[in-house]
């Protein structure tokens, strides 16, 4: 049973490597093609023509501009309800729509702009998967064959898995929180003297971009005699803090798609192995291809939690094992 675990913890461990690999590539086709730039510009496009359809006359063309302009970054990835707002009654000539109307027609073109792009993102991720499992060959069944025959390959990987749970970030973008931590840690150390209770900033933390800027935005309101002028000119200097920030961080993932390629070539994964087209001819190796690419789509997460609880259960099981023996 343990040299079972033992196969099922290398091959597991060899799914969630390249479940890595694509996640990195697809962040940086994302980058790449300024996805998320082109998602914001295609949603605040049909938000202007929302608006012009209630307020005929609007500059659409000038509104999709300036909201969709970054401020430290050229193409911004995303914008929030105050800038629209602000743009709404910069370019408004009877200012017709109640903020609160307003407000629910962004967050409903919010809500399209995240399923679109989600859309495009599992797309890229299930042609990715594809293209990386034929070029580099990946047959799941070739794969177990082998993991069930070659001792040292199975225990390589295994020790691999084991590495992958004591540090689980392999291969991961930083997280949002981290992010907004160094921008808050800066930012305070900026800020005027005037401002004492922003120093605030530092303790907080957040999941996404949103939210930071919706607490950024409520902890401002708290500070006494600030006008609103002063209190947009600090968000829009937060936000493009923010915006810089992320997109440094997307552009590490070109370096990690490499990092991870590295790691798989460790183990013998490269790209083709087998030079001949001979080797596509087989059903069972084109089904073993196809296998795999779905096995892969399921994710990194998918594949590390998979992973932790059959290494949970081979100790579990070892020090069964162990006991009985004493």
């Amino acid at each position: 049973m343990i040299d079972i675990l033992g196969i099922a913890i290398a091959f597991i461990t060899t799914m969630l490597l390249f479940s890595v690999l694509v996640t990195a590539l697809v962040q940086a086709v994302q980058q790449l093609r300024s996805k998320k730039h082109k998602g914001l510009v295609s949603g605040m496009s049909k938000f202007a023509d929302a608006i012009a359809e209630l307020e005929p006359g609007f500059n659409t063309g000038k509104f999709q501009q300036l909201v969709t302009s970054g401020i430290v970054v050229e193409k911004a990835q995303y914008v929030d309800f105050t800038k629209v707002q602000h743009v709404y009654r910069q370019l408004s000539a009877t200012k017709g729509i109640e903020d609160v109307h307003l407000q629910q027609m962004f967050e409903q073109a919010e809500d399209e702009m995240r399923l679109v792009f989600k859309q495009h993102m599992d797309i890229a991720s299930i042609v990715i998967s594809a293209v990386i499992v034929v070029v580099m060959q990946l047959d799941a069944f070739a794969l177990l064959n082998r993991l069930s025959v070659d001792r040292e390959f199975r225990q390589a990987l295994a020790a691999q898995g084991q590495a992958v749970l004591v540090a689980p970030k392999l291969g991961q973008a930083a997280p949002f929180s981290d992010i907004e931590r160094k921008v808050n840690r800066q930012f305070v150390e900026e800020l005027p003297p005037e401002y004492p209770l922003l120093q605030e900033l530092a303790g907080q933390e957040n999941a996404n971009k949103k939210d930071a800027l919706a607490a950024f935005s409520q902890l401002m309101q708290q500070v006494p005699a600030m006008s609103e002028e002063e209190v947009e000119v600090l968000r829009q200097d937060y936000l493009a803090a923010l915006e810089k920030e992320l997109v440094l961080a997307q552009q590490q993932s070109v370096t990690s798609a490499m990092e991870q390629y590295r790691s798989l070539s460790k183990f013998g994964f490269q790209v083709l192995p087998v030079k001949s087209m001979d080797y596509y001819l087989s059903w069972q190796t084109l089904l073993g291809l196809l296998f795999s690419a779905i096995l892969i789509s399921f994710g990194a997460p998918f594949w590390f939690n998979i992973l932790k609880s059959v290494v949970g259960l081979k100790d579990a099981m070892a020090l069964k094992h162990e006991v009985k023996k004493g």
